[in-house]
């Protein structure tokens, strides 16, 4: 069972957000989602290419991360093999893309989607919020700060439009 979380990138722009199934909680996301920020430097002023760059990078990490993983265990050539030609994408990042319509809370993330966390990765004020807990943190600092809360949908002008081919 993984520890969910609906991670929200917003700007004046406006708002898309990922699904993300393992490893959630705020020990794990907030840095990793500072060194994402980090790593994507100028890119994070335009929302779509943060968002896709995320879903890439966690992706890559996630994917070394399991190989080396299968290596250090010493597990089979059938275990790789499996693993690297498998179907199941969960097995290799564990994100998802939230496309049907834009999660507002951590109420409505928890209700819809399970998720024990909410975040706000706030790319206008290069902070990254965390509705469950009440806390902050800047892009750069470790350290989280007490917020008294956030409303995206404030945020909001309309909702992302999935464009098909």
């Amino acid at each position: 069972m993984g520890t969910r979380s609906i991670i929200t990138f917003k700007s004046e722009e406006g708002i898309l957000q990922v699904y993300k199934h393992w490893d959630g909680y705020p020990e794990t996301t907030v840095p990793e989602l500072q060194e994402f920020l980090k790593w994507n430097g100028h890119r994070n002023e335009q929302l779509d290419y943060t968002m896709a760059n995320y879903c890439y990078w966690h992706k890559d990490k996630s994917f070394k991360q399991q190989v080396n993983s299968y290596k250090d265990r010493k597990g089979t050539e059938a275990d790789m093999k499996d693993f690297l030609e498998g179907h199941d994408t969960c097995r290799h990042t564990g994100l998802g893309v939230c496309y049907e319509k834009t999660i507002m809370n951590f109420k409505q993330a928890s209700e819809e989607r399970w998720a024990e966390y909410f975040y706000i990765v706030d790319l206008d004020e290069k902070r990254i919020y965390e509705e469950a807990t009440g806390q902050f943190w800047d892009f750069t600092h470790k350290t989280p700060k007490k917020y008294m809360g956030y409303k995206v949908e404030e945020a909001v002008l309309e909702a992302p439009t999935i464009i098909t081919q």
